[in-house]
């Protein structure tokens, strides 16, 4: 990948709304970290973290370096309960996951109209972790996505969307990983519905990922798909 010298990127803390005035929840205020050029448009990742994880997870401030090195902006936030924003740590659980899992679909929806209200027709991707990556593939079969990076999803979450995945997907796992196995995710890509697919397995890697060399190793394959597929189309 060969780094960009015409844009300079600058880091900022947004807030947003998401939710809906009809749901029990209501409306609620999220916290996110947008990396963008202030002046000229580009291409902006948003990162979609695991269950318990927020929007520092060192995957995504890893990322968040390897794009900015290509020239490409990220958007990382903190969902529902999660981090800075607004909702109850307490409700993050197994128990609850079918609700969760609806309110952070929401959520990402909300991200990515964000961003699409302040950076117009850019093209946007998106990089999901564990949970997060579930809720990005489900979220990637029902609305347009330009790239997408999926680091071990579940496949019994997500078998039943990936024929309506169109976007150039990117399925990433450990060889170590008990939760998001290798077969599983040659099932995965083999499923996809999109045209340009690759798997990439990370040796040693658990399901967490969360050892300093797998994570580097992570945030340089997913900034290496992004570059091809946002930029180099």
């Amino acid at each position: 990948m060969q780094p960009s010298e015409s844009k300079t990127l600058y880091e900022r803390r947004v807030e947003f709304l998401a939710g809906d005035d009809n749901d029990k929840l209501g409306r609620y205020t999220l916290v996110g970290i947008l990396n963008a050029d202030r002046d000229v448009r580009v291409p902006i990742v948003v990162m979609m973290h695991g269950l318990t994880s927020n929007k520092s997870s060192s995957k995504f401030t890893s990322l968040q370096y390897e794009l900015e090195y290509l020239g490409i902006g990220s958007f990382r936030f903190d969902c529902w309960g999660a981090g800075e924003s607004e909702g109850d740590p307490k409700e993050i659980n197994l128990e609850n996951i079918e609700k969760i899992r609806k309110i952070r679909l929401n959520d990402l929806g909300c991200a990515v109209g964000y961003i699409a209200d302040v950076h117009g027709d850019d093209k946007i991707g998106i990089a999901g972790s564990s949970f997060g990556a579930n809720v990005a593939a489900i979220y990637a079969s029902e609305d347009k996505v330009d790239a997408l990076v999926l680091r071990s999803p579940v496949l019994k979450s997500i078998q039943t969307y990936l024929k309506l995945i169109t976007a150039p997907t990117l399925l990433v796992t450990g060889s170590e990983d008990k939760l998001s196995t290798v077969d599983d995710m040659m099932t995965a890509r083999s499923e996809l519905g999109s045209g340009y697919k690759d798997l990439k397995i990370i040796a040693g890697a658990d399901h967490g990922c969360d050892n300093y060399i797998h994570g580097a190793e992570f945030a340089r394959s997913a900034a290496n798909w992004f570059d091809k597929c946002l930029l180099h189309v």
